[in-house]
C-alpha cells in the first residue's frame, strides 16, 4: 500500500489549513503559524514517517507535508497524486512537486531494493547467462530484449523509459 493512500489523501481544506501553517516555497519546510497543543507556533511542523516522508497531524488527522505544500500553493488535489520529482521524499520545495497520476507516481519510483544488477528494471537470468530488461507501461509489463551484455540491457531500458514514461522516467 502506498503512503499516500495510508494517510495523505486525507481531504485538505486549504483555507483552514493556511491559518494554521506557513509554507516557505524556497526551503519546502512548513511551520506552525499559531500554537497547537504541543505545536508551538514558528517552530517546523511534522516529522519524517517510516516511508520517509514529513508527516504532521492537524485536529486528529494525520496528512503528508507535500501534498499540503502543494495544495497550499495550487488549491484542491484531493484526486492527485504528488510527485517528489528528484525522488527525495522530504524535499517539499514547491520546484520539486508535481501532481501525477498513481501511474505516472509509480514511474518515478527508485529501483527496488532486491533489485540484483543496481540497474532498475535489468534482472540477470543466471540460468540463461543473459541480462532482461523489462518496463511497466499501461499497467502491463514489457519485455524489452535479452542482452549479453548489462550495459546493452541499460541502455534498452533507459530509452524505453524515456520514450514511454517522459518526464516522469526514472532510471535509478
Amino acid at each position: 500500500m502506498q503512503p499516500e493512500q495510508e494517510i495523505g489523501m486525507n481531504k485538505i481544506d486549504t483555507e483552514i489549513l493556511s491559518k494554521w501553517l506557513d509554507y516557505n516555497h524556497e526551503t519546502g519546510i512548513i511551520t506552525w503559524k499559531l500554537s497547537i497543543g504541543r505545536a508551538k507556533a514558528g517552530k517546523i511542523a511534522g516529522n519524517i514517517n517510516q516511508h520517509g516522508y514529513i508527516e504532521l497531524n492537524f485536529k486528529n488527522k494525520h496528512y503528508l507535508a507535500h501534498r499540503i505544500a502543494y495544495s497550499l500553493v495550487y488549491g484542491d488535489i484531493s484526486d492527485k497524486f504528488i510527485d517528489h520529482i528528484n525522488g527525495i521524499r522530504d524535499d517539499n520545495r514547491i520546484c520539486n512537486l508535481r501532481a501525477a497520476s498513481r501511474e505516472e507516481n509509480q514511474r518515478n519510483a527508485k529501483r527496488r531494493k532486491d533489485n540484483k544488477t543496481g540497474i532498475k528494471g535489468v534482472k540477470y537470468v543466471e540460468r540463461d547467462k543473459h541480462y532482461v530488461a523489462t518496463i511497466r507501461n499501461g499497467g502491463k509489463q514489457i519485455t524489452l530484449g535479452c542482452f549479453k551484455n548489462i550495459e546493452d540491457a541499460r541502455f534498452a531500458r533507459e530509452s524505453a523509459a524515456l520514450k514511454l514514461h517522459g518526464e516522469f522516467a526514472n532510471h535509478g
